[in-house]
């Protein structure tokens, strides 16, 4: 837990997000103000932009395989 942010807390769902605690994880899990955990919604728009990378020829087949699989996997 990061100083001064408890994960049991809160925040005003007019902010960026709202913390709230993961039992299971026991880390904080920070949702968006569309009610989406913020970490898959990253994972999920990452993807997104290897795949306009592919298909725009910016990388290649092989790299972009790879590159899919470090953000699945985090």
């Amino acid at each position: 837990v990061k100083a001064g942010i408890s994960t049991a807390r809160k925040e005003n769902p007019k902010k960026r997000g709202t913390i709230l605690s993961d039992p299971a994880a026991d880390q904080p899990v920070v949702y968006t103000s569309s009610g989406e955990d913020h970490f898959q919604r990253d994972k999920r728009k990452r993807i997104e932009q290897l795949d306009v990378w592919l298909k725009n020829g910016l990388i290649d087949r092989k790299e972009y395989n790879e590159l899919k699989r470090r953000y699945q996997s985090l």
